[in-house]
């Protein structure tokens, strides 16, 4: 009773062996087909030459991978304060334009700033010259605390920061008791920075800069 199925399952298979042996000998053009391969596939030295792209392409994002590495690995590199920038900074807090906390004396203001920042950055105390009030800055991503005094009627900011978190001043240097000093002007505005117990210092005023070094001179870090 099985030998009918097999007798049809083998006529189907002769019947589709005929059919392929006639399409063996039935002419076909493969010319359209060959261009359009050749327009998807480049030629052997196209091929190299995008190969070779390739390469310098990944080349170059390894490059871009690492430098991105030694600017995430080295976060503690020192900044420059600019003289305008700190003159900006000068002015935005005598004029109130930026929040500042009232202190009476640099205990207060350290204690506000510990406050706000930690004890990352402490203020020398300024016996010469009368607290007013205080205030926490960032140039360049680094932290700076800021007071803000008053001496014989004139208003001076003291900025202070880690000396490892400020490149040395560009301004010209200048001598007085023994300690160098970087002294420049913007317009009326006088600026003095020093690097003293590991503090980068910076008083602005328009008071003159012989003052602002005799001010510097007599903190007590």
């Amino acid at each position: 009773m099985n030998a009918e199925p097999l007798r049809d399952e083998d006529a189907v298979q002769r019947a589709v062996a005929s059919r392929l042996g006639k399409l063996r000998s039935f002419p076909v053009d493969t010319s359209r087909v060959d261009r359009v391969m050749r327009r998807q596939i480049p030629p052997v030295a196209a091929r190299k030459r995008w190969r070779w792209m390739g390469q310098l392409s990944a080349a170059a994002a390894s490059i871009l991978i690492i430098v991105s590495l030694m600017f995430v690995m080295l976060p503690g590199r020192a900044v420059q304060a600019s003289a305008s920038e700190m003159a900006q900074m000068h002015y935005d807090i005598v004029s109130g334009k930026v929040p500042t906390m009232k202190a009476d004396s640099i205990q207060e203001a350290n204690e506000a700033i510990a406050a706000m920042a930690g004890n990352s950055v402490r203020l020398p105390d300024s016996p010469s010259a009368h607290t007013m009030s205080c205030c926490m800055r960032d140039i360049g991503n680094k932290k700076v605390a800021c007071v803000l005094l008053e001496d014989g009627g004139a208003a001076v900011t003291m900025s202070v920061a880690q000396a490892k978190d400020m490149k040395p001043s560009a301004a010209p240097a200048q001598i007085y008791n023994g300690i160098t000093y970087h002294v420049t002007s913007i317009g009326k505005l006088n600026m003095v920075t020093v690097e003293r117990g590991g503090k980068w210092i910076c008083l602005m005023s328009e008071t003159k800069a012989e003052r602002l070094m005799q001010l510097a001179d007599r903190l007590k870090l």
